[in-house]
């Protein structure tokens, strides 16, 4: 976990005879906009990494409040 742009894995020490399980990661962007926040996930990191802070994106959001379409602010 983390809240920066430069997420890890903890390191992990295994008992003998054990293995890692298969890593699944979702990366999580905050947006400000008008007052209300809305949460976009990805699981590409290097999507994740286009969000710098102070950036700005063009969302589209459905009736839900949910991010449907996000591009770069021209």
């Amino acid at each position: 976990s983390g809240s920066d742009l430069n997420p890890f894995w903890p390191e992990t020490r295994l008992q003998q005879g054990q293995e890692l399980g298969e890593r699944n990661e979702t990366y999580q962007v905050t947006f400000s906009v008008g007052g209300e926040e809305y949460v976009y996930e990805t699981r590409d990191l290097s999507a994740f990494q286009q969000f710098q802070p102070g950036s700005e994106w063009e969302l589209e959001i459905n009736g839900f409040g949910n991010i449907v379409d996000i591009q770069p602010a021209p």
